[in-house]
């Protein structure tokens, strides 16, 4: 494991978005489980003693795209995941613009049940912090892939073209970052990449702010 240094970790500065207790009772009724992302980057998780794989990062420049991510933070707010349904149904073997279509259907459904909620696809270090919580409160793993090379989409770019998103999985039981093509041609639609890249939704308030990305380069230039 690879440690970045503390001086680096982003500081929390805003309060927490929460769900209303109806929307808490009606999240629980179906099998939501609901969980406080605390702005933790994955420096901090990884200070804080949680395993993370970032191989990836080896034999890169300090400041490469993959090193950076370590530094955003996750969304200051509550957010709802169901365990037993954390993929969405047929999901996979499309490309991310059409993973995001899905889910803001998704979003809009679960709207009409739940009103004042909506579904995200979340940045690396949302997944991360909730994973780790989800852990510690139930022992069981999330984004446990049913074929090794399956993974879960992020909306956390991982190179500057565009081209490739960081994904997560588990190995050996380690939560893992990858990057993955975000498409493919249509020589080559059929790519691992794709046909293998699963949909996570998080559920969060829907007046959560944007999350905070790795595309803005604004914010990389400041915490660097």
């Amino acid at each position: 494991m690879i440690t970045p240094e503390r001086s680096r970790v982003p500081e929390t500065t805003t309060e927490i978005n929460r769900f209303t207790e109806e929307q808490k009772f009606d999240l629980r009724e179906n099998g939501y489980r609901i969980y406080t992302l605390t702005e933790k980057s994955l420096g901090a998780l990884i200070n804080s003693g949680e395993k993370i794989n970032l191989q990836w990062r080896e034999g890169l420049d300090r400041w490469d795209q993959p090193v950076a991510i370590e530094f955003i933070k996750s969304v200051h707010s509550e957010a709802a995941i169901n365990p037993k349904r954390l993929f969405l149904s047929k999901g996979n073997n499309k490309d991310l613009t059409k993973q995001e279509e899905i889910v803001n259907r998704f979003s809009k459904e679960l709207n009409k049940k739940i009103p004042g909620v909506k579904a995200i696809i979340g940045q690396v270090p949302d997944y991360a912090e909730l994973y780790f919580q989800h852990l510690a409160k139930t022992g069981e793993y999330l984004f446990v892939a049913k074929n090794p090379k399956d993974f879960t989409r992020t909306q956390t770019l991982a190179k500057y073209d565009f081209k490739f998103m960081a994904t997560i999985g588990l190995t050996d039981g380690i939560f893992t970052l990858r990057k993955r093509l975000t498409s493919c041609g249509d020589d080559d639609f059929m790519s691992n990449d794709v046909r293998f890249a699963h949909v996570a939704p998080l559920v969060v308030p829907q007046n959560t702010p944007a999350l905070q990305s790795w595309n803005d380069f604004e914010y990389w230039h400041k915490i660097r």
